[in-house]
C-alpha cells in the first residue's frame, strides 16, 4: 500500500511537471505543486516534507526555464513566485500542523500514564496481597520439599510436586509483576493478538483484593467462542481495571448481595463487532449522568482526576470501538465496551 501511494505521488508530480510544458504556457499550474506536499505530509516526516517541496521548486524553476528558454528576460515570473510562495505557505503550514498533532499526541500519552499510575496509587495494597501470596506458597512448598527430601527415606514424587508447585508461583509472580510493569509503562504499545476471556480473567485476579474487600461477587462466566481481537494489550487492560475499580468504589461497605456482573456478545447489528458489558448494582450514576461521565476532569470521587473515563473513551475510539455508559435498572451503572474484531 505504501509503494502504490509513493508511486501515485511520483506519477502526479510528473503529470504536473509535463502539464507545465504544454502550450500555451502553462507554468502558473506550477501552484498544483501543493496537493503533492499536502499528501506526502499524511505519513512523510518533516525532514521528507523539506525535501519534496525543495523538489517541487526545482521542478517549477525548471519548467519555468524551459518554457521561456526564448524570452527569459520578459518570462512571467509573477507566476512562478506565484507558485513558490503557495508551495512554501503549504509546506510552513503543513510542518506546523504536523508539530501541533506530534505535541497532542504526546500530551495524550502523557495523560494515559498519568492515569495508570493513579490506578496503580489505587491498587497498591492489592499489588502487594497478590505478589505476597505466590512468594508465600513459595517458600511453603520449599520448606515441604526440603522435609520430602530429608526423610530417611526421601519420598521424591511428594518433592517433585512442591518443585513444580514452586514453578507455578514463580511463574504466577512473574506475570503480577510483568503486569505492574506493563501498566506502569509511559510508552506507546504495540498491537497485538489478544483473548478478551484471558484479558477480562487477568483484570479480576489483579482487582480480587479489593473485591474481596468490599465483598462483591463478580460474575464472569465464559462460554462460547473465545473471541481474538487486535489491539494494544494494555490499553485495554486498563480500560477494564479503570471500569472495575469505579464499580468497585461505588459500592458502599457492608452491603449485601453486591455483584458485577462481566458479559462478552456478539454484536447483531454491527458485523465484525463484539462488545463487553460491566454491569453493577452499586449506586449508579447519583451526582453524575451518562451523557457528562465521560466529560474531562468531571470526577464524582474527592481525590479524582476526572481523566480516567475520558482516556478510556479516547482509547477505544482510537481502536475503532465505542464506550457507552448507561443506567442499569432498578439500580446501579452499565458500561458497554464495542470494539472490531479485527483491528489494525
Amino acid at each position: 500500500m505504501r509503494h502504490l501511494s509513493l508511486l501515485f505521488i511520483v506519477l502526479l508530480s510528473l503529470s504536473i511537471f509535463c502539464f507545465t510544458l504544454l502550450p500555451p504556457r502553462h507554468d502558473a499550474f506550477s501552484v498544483l505543486y501543493v496537493i503533492v506536499i499536502f499528501l506526502v505530509s499524511q505519513a512523510a516526516s518533516r525532514h521528507v516534507i523539506k525535501l519534496i517541496a525543495c523538489l517541487c521548486i526545482g521542478l517549477s524553476v525548471f519548467s519555468f526555464s524551459l518554457v521561456h528558454r526564448d524570452d527569459i528576460v520578459h518570462g512571467l515570473y509573477t507566476r512562478l513566485a506565484l507558485s513558490i510562495f503557495a508551495i512554501l505557505l503549504v509546506t510552513l503550514l503543513v510542518l506546523r500542523n504536523q508539530r501541533i498533532t506530534e505535541a497532542l499526541a504526546k500530551q495524550k500519552r502523557i495523560l494515559a500514564h498519568a492515569d495508570r499510575m493513579l490506578t496503580l496509587g489505587y491498587l497498591s495494597a492489592s499489588i502487594a496481597h497478590e505478589i505476597n501470596q505466590p512468594l508465600t506458597a513459595i517458600r511453603t512448598y520449599a520448606h515441604s520439599g526440603a522435609r520430602w527430601l530429608k526423610k530417611t527415606e526421601p519420598d521424591l514424587t511428594e518433592a517433585l510436586h512442591c518443585f513444580g508447585s514452586i514453578e507455578k508461583n514463580s511463574q504466577r509472580a512473574e506475570s503480577i509483576i510483568g503486569n505492574i510493569k506493563n501498566l506502569a509503562q509511559k510508552k506507546a504499545g504495540i498491537p497485538e493478538q489478544i483473548s478478551i476471556h484471558q484479558i477480562i480473567q487477568e483484570s479480576c485476579d489483579i482487582l480480587k483484593n479489593e473485591i474481596s474487600n468490599k465483598k462483591i461477587n463478580v460474575i464472569f462466566n465464559p462460554s462460547g467462542q473465545d473471541i481474538q481481537f487486535c489491539a494494544v494489550r494494555i490499553e485495554i487492560q486498563q480500560i477494564l481495571i479503570n471500569i472495575l475499580m469505579n464499580a468497585i468504589q461505588a459500592f458502599k461497605e457492608n452491603t449485601p448481595n453486591n455483584f458485577i456482573h462481566i458479559g462478552v456478545y456478539d454484536m447483531t447489528d454491527r458485523e465484525n463487532f463484539f462488545a463487553i458489558h460491566v454491569v453493577d448494582n452499586a449506586m449508579g450514576f447519583i451526582e453524575a449522568t451518562p451523557e457528562n461521565i465521560f466529560d474531562a476532569f468531571f470526577s464524582t470521587k474527592q481525590n479524582g482526576m476526572g481523566l480516567g473515563l475520558t482516556i478510556c473513551k479516547r482509547i477505544i475510539e482510537a481502536h475503532g470501538g465505542r464506550l457507552i455508559a448507561e443506567h442499569n435498572k432498578p439500580k446501579g451503572a452499565k458500561f458497554i465496551i464495542q470494539l472490531p474484531k479485527h483491528v489494525s
